[in-house]
């Protein structure tokens, strides 16, 4: 597992691999995610 930071970009390969999933995929279900970040500099 590897993690992420704040700020920091996910690795070309891993988000290639997320978008190809994400289009072939029927549905998304998230779960306790506003899918949204705030940034504590603004």
């Amino acid at each position: 597992m590897k993690v992420v930071f704040f700020g920091d970009n996910v690795p070309k390969d891993k988000a290639d691999m997320a978008m190809e999933a994400s289009r072939s995929c029927d549905a998304f279900l998230v779960l306790g995610s506003s899918v949204m970040t705030m940034s504590l500099f603004d």
